[in-house]
């Protein structure tokens, strides 16, 4: 008997198509957004130096030791990385640090294809950690927004989107 073949995968890349989306409210306990909740969000890839850092999380181990040489683990607690995302600042001030001022709550919508009904996103709960100001001298000036997880929950993931009402 021969093993079965994971699917080949078709394969594509952030570049051009990842879209970012700052969700003020999702009402459904399951983090799904409905098209309203997602059309009354802001689009933030425009303004994305790069793709956000971190939104991942990792398990850690317990292990079991026992008599024996080599030790066992189990699956421990899951924590979330340092997430964060630069965005470009306005001269005027009309920029991100309106839309996500510290201590904000909302959803992060991480879609990979773009807005696109039907296909796949991810979505997170945050709270911004910060949103401080970044100068350089060579360098266009950012907002960095450092994002927590407060309510300790993992994100709801491959999720489809809704089709446009």
């Amino acid at each position: 008997m021969v093993a079965t073949p994971i699917n080949p995968s078709v394969r594509f890349s952030a570049l051009g198509d990842l879209t970012v989306l700052f969700v003020p409210v999702i009402a459904a306990s399951t983090l799904i957004p409905t098209r309203a909740e997602i059309d009354a969000g802001t689009d933030l890839s425009a303004e994305l130096m790069e793709p956000p850092t971190g939104f991942r999380y990792v398990a850690g181990d317990i292990e079991m030791p026992g008599l024996q040489r080599v030790t066992g683990t189990l699956a421990g607690r899951i924590t979330f990385e340092e997430s964060s995302m630069m965005l470009y600042a306005d001269r005027g001030g009309d920029d991100v640090s309106d839309v996500m001022p510290a201590d904000t709550t909302g959803y992060i919508l991480l879609m990979d294809t773009g807005d696109t009904p039907t296909e796949l996103m991810d979505v997170w709960q945050v709270k911004v950690k910060t949103c401080s100001r970044q100068r350089s001298t060579d360098a266009a000036t950012m907002w960095m927004v450092q994002f927590a997880f407060p309510s300790g929950r993992l994100p709801a993931e491959k999720v489809v989107i809704p089709a446009a009402a």
